[in-house]
């Protein structure tokens, strides 16, 4: 998939198979709890492998809920004068936008406990390369 790369090279690799597992846990939730469950995993992590998914899947819920937080706050901005241009039709095109958005974001997050689960140290767009720099 074009979403990551895999870092072949790095020493990043899982010491046991209980780091895959909280290492695919860094994943699992969207929002602010995923932004929690991130910095205690990096805080308590021994483990590298461990520690870079934390802090990978922590920025990667830190962008998600930023981006998602100017966008409501957009589109309440914009939704009040569309609403009365349109007469209230506006959410026939603004619902479903929104599910297919939380479906795109489920999915992606399932590929990455996935990947994570398998023992695959991989680099996100941008986040990865701030999360390996601040490991090293």
């Amino acid at each position: 998939m074009l979403l990551v790369k895999r870092l072949e090279n790095a020493d990043i690799k899982p010491e046991e198979n209980s780091s895959k597992v909280l290492a695919a846990v860094a994943y699992l939730p969207i929002g602010t709890l995923g932004v929690l469950l991130g910095i205690t995993l990096y805080a308590i992590a021994r483990d590298k492998y461990v520690k870079f998914h934390a802090l990978q899947a922590l920025l990667l819920q830190l962008t998600i809920t930023l981006v998602v937080g100017a966008l409501v706050l957009l589109g309440f901005l914009l939704y009040i004068p569309i609403f009365f241009v349109t007469f209230g039709t506006s959410n026939c095109i603004v619902i479903p936008l929104f599910l297919i958005f939380v479906i795109l974001l489920i999915i992606i997050n399932l590929y990455l406990i996935y990947l994570a689960y398998s023992g695959k140290a991989f680099l996100l767009p941008f986040i990865g390369k701030i999360a390996l720099d601040h490991l090293s």
